[in-house]
């Protein structure tokens, strides 16, 4: 099919940790896909996006992350901001995630999208204002949850090789790492969300 686009290709194979990548038709960053399992119910899982304030320890280089609001359990919205290696820019941006769901997946979806003029321009900031990730984490049982994650952006200008490289595949794998160690701690344990009916 003369549309079709490109399979998935594994890049990287790391403590339990897959990253996939693949091309795009109108972005200069390839798409990135990662798929995990996390020792923590999904309660936990769900819990460590909600954690705004925190956000700068889960996503590599995060230097700020500020809540902009939430609406009831399944909408918030918040500003993050990326320190970038000099003499590269830093970027921002202002998402949207919403929560959702699956009773008979038994799993939660959050697309998180960008809502670029909901926080005020910053001068010494590239604002991202194009892309998209999904994280849908799915009870598996014995308390444990698999994440797949897809996510395609824009870097808003032009960087380096070497870093659009590592935005696509060791920012993820690094989050995800992150994440590991993050879910396991006591304030994300036996938690509970109405909109999660198990």
């Amino acid at each position: 099919m003369l549309w079709a686009q490109p399979d998935w290709q594994l890049r990287k194979d790391e403590n339990g940790i897959k990253v996939f990548t693949k091309d795009v038709a109108g972005y200069s960053l390839k798409a990135g896909k990662a798929i995990t399992t996390f020792d923590a119910p999904l309660e936990s899982c769900v819990s460590v996006l909600k954690d705004v304030p925190h956000l700068v320890d889960l996503f590599p280089n995060c230097s700020e992350a500020k809540p902009l609001g939430v609406t009831g359990d399944t909408l918030q919205r918040h500003y993050l901001r990326f320190k970038a290696p000099w003499p590269v820019t830093d970027r921002d941006a202002a998402m949207q995630y919403s929560y959702k769901y699956n009773a008979k997946a038994r799993s939660v979806r959050v697309m998180a999208t960008g809502i670029p003029n909901s926080y005020p321009r910053q001068e010494s900031a590239i604002r991202l204002t194009k892309g998209y990730s999904i994280w849908t984490f799915t009870a598996i049982g014995d308390g444990k949850t698999r994440l797949d994650y897809e996510f395609q952006s824009d870097p808003g200008g032009t960087i380096p090789g070497w870093l659009a490289n590592s935005t696509v595949i060791d920012t993820p794998m690094d989050m995800l790492t992150n994440f590991q160690r993050i879910v396991k701690l006591e304030k994300h344990r036996n938690k509970s969300y109405a909109f999660i009916r198990q």
